[in-house]
């Protein structure tokens, strides 16, 4: 969530590559959901060492 006009994050990538774009969104928006996830919710973040 935004507290200032001045928290925003700057978009380092290639703009002019949708599909890079909408893959780079998809990842800010999960890491703002790991950061900010309240730590009693559960996790479901896949692990290789599942079967």
């Amino acid at each position: 969530m935004s507290t200032s006009a001045n928290d925003a994050v700057a978009y380092k990538g290639n703009k002019h590559n949708l599909n890079e774009v909408a893959l780079d969104i998809a990842q800010l928006v999960y890491n703002d959901w790991i950061y900010r996830r309240p730590t009693e919710w559960p996790n479901f973040q896949t692990s290789d060492k599942m079967a």
